[in-house]
């Protein structure tokens, strides 16, 4: 282990033990008679630590298996668990803490303004405002709620498939083009889910969509290629007349996050553009072709995941784009949004850019008049549609889920996007 590491993680179980520390004896204050040795203070003292120390065995435990002798994807799946129990038991806890720390803050200023200006009855006033706990009710009931949210997120939301339909309009788009139906999806990460059934439901509806175009904006796989196999025949059955297209994410290139024995990145590549080939998808890889209707073709661009540290820039936008005419509508793939705002918007005349990647954290806002997620603060381009002139980005929040083993607020997303022509 690396001096960084050790470091990282004693600062982490510092935060933990001293984020427990001061909400047990804020909790305790709240909800126990007063009074050390009454039997409410002793069995609310052994319920939560017996809470807390099931966790922390737990999650040692489950890190020293997965460690040595875990590998592959059911791994890295397992490994989501410890991620989640964490939210599920220390959400709640943070935002009840918040909440008694700005109470208790408040009283303390209070009680310095009562023994400046009222010094004869400040212990009075000291005595009365003891009983003031309206705050830390309030952060316990939020935390409750929070409780309820994330494991609603863990049961259910992470498969509530939902649909989206955008629909867009341009001048140059070819009349043979007019009307058509482009399903987008990205981020499955096959790997994380238990078994095809969790998925089965998601297929059914871009079945029932019928679409004229299946678009795939990256990141099939967690870290191996062999996720793919039990949903090969399930892509392979979507026809679109139109034709299925796809690029690599960074979970399909990168080797930062690969768990596996022999974690080669080219091995892994192959594989999975051979799983591609047999699910339908022309895989494109700083390349482009032509898709063609009646009289009418327009241009379909690819390239390889491009993104900056911890990610690599694999992809060639130039190269990809070497060939194309000037003129004519134009679709490009790529996985990580920041490429379009870095090297598409204003410096190409690309039409519409096809991204994924953010999963829009996985937790946020996303209602007709409010849409917001703490990813923003890092990619700024995290969910739904942007438009810069003539030239649109959407962004696929994704249709499946990595790390944290649900979804809170940003449900799991099909895209169904309208060409029309103006």
């Amino acid at each position: 282990m690396s001096n960084e590491f050790l470091f990282r993680l004693l600062i982490s179980v510092v935060a933990l033990i001293l984020t427990d520390t001061l909400l047990y004896f804020g909790l305790r204050r709240l909800l126990v008679k007063q009074g050390r040795k009454s039997p409410g203070s002793k069995r609310f003292k052994w319920t939560y630590l017996s809470i807390t120390l099931i966790f922390a065995l737990y999650a040692v435990v489950h890190y020293l298996y997965l460690k040595y002798f875990g590998y592959g994807p059911d791994a890295y799946r397992q490994s989501f668990f410890i991620t989640g129990v964490f939210l599920l038991l220390y959400l709640p806890k943070i935002v009840m803490l918040c909440f008694i720390l700005v109470g208790r803050a408040l009283l303390f200023i209070f009680q310095l303004i009562s023994y400046l200006i009222y010094r004869r009855g400040h212990y009075d006033f000291v005595r009365r405002t003891r009983k003031f706990k309206v705050l830390s009710w309030v952060g316990f009931v939020m935390g409750i709620l929070m409780f309820g949210c994330v494991l609603y997120g863990m049961l259910y939301t992470r498969t509530d498939y939902r649909v989206k339909n955008v629909s867009l309009s341009y001048r140059n788009l070819p009349p043979s083009f007019n009307g058509v139906r482009v399903l987008v999806i990205a981020d499955v990460h096959l790997g994380s889910f238990f078994n095809t059934r969790e998925l089965f439901p998601a297929f059914q509806k871009m079945n029932e969509l019928n679409p004229d175009m299946i678009i795939f904006a990256g990141d099939m796989i967690n870290v191996s290629a062999e996720e793919t196999q039990p949903y090969i025949n399930f892509f392979a059955e979507m026809k679109p007349p139109l034709g299925k297209y796809s690029v690599l994410g960074n979970h399909d290139q990168d080797d930062y996050m690969k768990f596996t024995k022999s974690p080669d990145r080219e091995i892994t590549e192959t594989q999975l553009m051979l799983a591609q080939q047999a699910m339908g998808f022309s895989l494109l890889r700083n390349e482009h072709l032509f898709i063609r209707k009646g009289n009418d073709s327009i241009a379909m661009i690819g390239v390889d995941s491009w993104g900056h540290p911890p990610f690599h820039a694999y992809g060639d936008l130039k190269k990809a784009m070497n060939g194309v005419p000037s003129q004519g509508f134009k679709i490009l793939l790529s996985h990580i949004p920041n490429h379009w705002a870095e090297e598409v918007k204003g410096k190409t005349n690309i039409d519409l850019t096809i991204a994924g990647h953010t999963h829009a954290a996985q937790i946020g806002i996303d209602e007709p008049w409010l849409q917001w997620s703490p990813i923003v603060y890092k990619y700024p381009l995290y969910m739904g549609l942007y438009q810069w002139g003539n030239q649109y980005l959407y962004v696929n929040t994704g249709l499946g889920y990595i790390g944290f083993p649900g979804r809170i607020g940003i449900a799991p997303e099909i895209t169904m996007i309208t060409l029309n022509r103006k």
